[in-house]
C-alpha cells in the first residue's frame, strides 16, 4: 500500500495510513452514537452491517478547495518548522 507514497518514505507513508483509519473509526462512532448501535448492526443491509469505519466528505467548489489545500500546506510547513 505504502508503494503508492514513495517520495513520502515508508514510514511517513505508514503513519498517514494509521492517521486516516484512525478517522475513519472516529467517523464512524459518530454516526453510531447518532443512528444507534442497533441500525448497524441489525440493518438488512450487509453493505451498511460492515463498516468499520466511515469517510466524511465535503463537497466544495475550485476556489474553495485550493483555499483549503493552500492552508493546510501551510499549517503542515509551519508544523514541520517548529520541529526542526
Amino acid at each position: 500500500m505504502t508503494e503508492n507514497y514513495p517520495e513520502l518514505g515508508r514510514l511517513t507513508a505508514l503513519r498517514f495510513l494509521e492517521w486516516a483509519q484512525s478517522i475513519q473509526v472516529e467517523q464512524y462512532e459518530m454516526l453510531r452514537t447518532c443512528l444507534g448501535r442497533e441500525f448497524f448492526y441489525e440493518h438488512p443491509s450487509a453493505l451498511i452491517r460492515a463498516p468499520r469505519g466511515f469517510v466524511f466528505l465535503k463537497q466544495m467548489d475550485l476556489s474553495e478547495f485550493f483555499s483549503f489545500s493552500r492552508e493546510l500546506a501551510r499549517k503542515t510547513e509551519d508544523r514541520r518548522l517548529q520541529s526542526e
